[in-house]
């Protein structure tokens, strides 16, 4: 407890706004069906896989979800040797039940900001640092897209648009004030391809956009071979997840209109109406939508309003949730 005090002390004297390992509260403790001394411990509507009897409902869990790097010098050293490459959180599947980060019990309060203390920051994919530029005023870097358990409830009662995650790397192609760019997640390039993704898929929509005056981008997904460890059975590929329009992100049946307009693929949707809970459970695991010559695993879904809209601390109402079988072999 003393090294809790210790960190929670820390965590008021380096106060920051981005809360990444915060102290909850436990929701529910199951016992796993085929794992005698283990228990399911359920936080934030997602849930982790620990040691039978070390937690009850309502115990204080500071909880270290997936996709966080943490300092393995301020964590319990039993923990470290679970870390994935560059001290990652990671997620696997124990017995056949998925278990999504870790947690420590403490009598810290509920609420406490805890990331400063633990060294923790987010994870990010690499990214493609080759030739090229930084943006330029009228070109957006993508949304930091969220996880879903941190924003329980914000989908409540509205339309959605769930589609696949595809494993790859996310590229841009635009028009801006009458010039044509291409990039990559944040930087621009002066060639007319990004990882072998050449512009003219796009051309037509590019431009009759820009015959009009408008400024258009389109946020994809680029995979294939060489690319990440799903490859899809494919040297290249390129799917639309998104696109802004004079500044201003896409109600998605606008754009899906345009993208079959112009003969642009997209990400399989999944699944468009009502949001419901259960929804989240059916659709982040399983198998991947993509075309492919080979089996892949789903990285994960997306999960956003139907008409652009923006909701409390989220933000622009955009989240995703990624499964455990990705998690494990990522």
């Amino acid at each position: 407890m003393k090294h809790i005090r210790k960190l929670k002390m820390i965590e008021e004297q380096n106060h920051i706004q981005e809360e990444i390992v915060v102290v909850v509260a436990v929701e529910s403790v199951e016992t796993h069906p085929n794992a005698d001394r283990l228990d399911i411990i359920g936080v934030l509507g997602t849930q982790f896989i620990n040691s039978r009897g070390d937690f009850e409902v309502g115990d204080s869990c500071i909880y270290f979800p997936p996709d966080t790097v943490v300092d393995p010098t301020r964590i319990p050293k039993e923990i470290v040797p679970y870390l994935k490459k560059g001290n990652r959180v990671g997620a696997i599947r124990l017995r056949g039940a998925a278990s999504f980060g870790f947690g420590i019990k403490t009598q810290t309060k509920v609420g406490t900001n805890l990331t400063n203390a633990f060294g923790a920051i987010h994870w990010q994919p690499p990214e493609y640092h080759g030739p090229g530029s930084l943006d330029k005023p009228g070109i957006f870097v993508y949304t930091n897209i969220q996880h879903y358990y941190k924003h329980r409830g914000v989908f409540r009662g509205r339309d959605v648009v769930i589609t696949e995650k595809i494993h790859g790397m996310s590229g841009r192609v635009g028009v801006c004030q009458g010039e044509y760019f291409v990039g990559s997640h944040r930087r621009l390039r002066s060639e007319d391809s990004v990882f072998g993704i050449s512009l003219p898929i796009v051309k037509e929509c590019l431009e009759d956009n820009n015959a009009m005056g408008f400024n258009l981008t389109l946020y994809g997904e680029i995979f294939g071979k060489g690319i990440q460890f799903l490859d899809y059975g494919v040297s290249r590929g390129f799917k639309v997840f998104d696109a802004m329009l004079n500044g201003k992100y896409m109600d998605w049946p606008e754009l899906a209109a345009m993208c079959k307009r112009y003969d642009i693929p997209v990400v399989p949707v999944l699944y468009e109406g009502r949001f419901y809970n259960e929804l989240i459970e059916e659709y982040t695991d399983g198998s991947s939508f993509a075309p492919s010559t080979t089996h892949n695993i789903r990285e994960g879904i997306v999960i956003k309003t139907l008409e652009e809209a923006r909701g409390g601390r989220l933000g622009r109402m955009i989240v995703k949730s990624v499964s455990a079988d990705y998690y494990q072999y990522n």
